[in-house]
C-alpha cells in the first residue's frame, strides 16, 4: 500500500471518511469541482491528516464489476497524486465517461481538480 508524507497510509481504516458527520462536514464546509471522469469535494481538515471516500453508487452502474473497476481506478489515482497535495478530506464520485478511461487519465484530471481547490501544497521559499 501506498504511504504519504510522514509514513501514513492511504486507504487505511483511519484515513476513509467514514461517518456520516464526517460527510456532513465534507458537505457543509467543502467545494465542488468537476471534470469529465470525476467530481470532487474538498475541505480543510478538522483533525489533521487525509480523509478520502470514493462514492460509488449503484446508479453510476448496475453491474458490480463496473463500479469496483471505478473504485480501482480512483484508488490508484489517489495513491499517485495525493503526496502532492496539502491534506484535505476529499469525497470522490466517478462519472459514467470514467468506464473507458485508464488510470493516467483520471490521476491527471484529479491533480488539475485538486490544483483549482486550492489543496496545492505551498512552495518552499530559498533561504528560509
Amino acid at each position: 500500500m501506498s504511504t504519504l508524507s510522514g509514513g501514513a497510509k492511504l486507504f487505511t481504516r483511519a484515513t476513509r471518511v467514514r461517518r456520516q458527520a464526517d460527510f456532513n462536514y465534507i458537505r457543509r464546509a467543502g467545494s465542488n469541482r468537476g471534470g469529465r471522469y470525476i467530481a470532487v469535494r474538498a475541505a480543510r481538515p478538522r483533525e489533521p491528516g487525509w480523509r478520502v471516500a470514493i462514492v460509488v453508487s449503484r446508479r453510476f452502474s448496475r453491474l458490480a464489476v463496473v463500479r469496483n473497476r471505478a473504485k480501482r481506478v480512483l484508488r490508484e489515482a489517489c495513491r499517485q497524486v495525493l503526496p502532492e497535495f496539502n491534506q484535505c478530506w476529499l469525497v470522490i464520485r466517478p462519472r459514467q465517461p470514467i468506464k473507458q478511461a485508464g488510470t493516467p487519465a483520471v490521476a491527471e484530471e484529479l491533480r488539475r481538480t485538486l490544483q483549482s481547490l486550492k489543496c496545492a501544497k505551498q512552495r518552499e521559499q530559498p533561504g528560509g
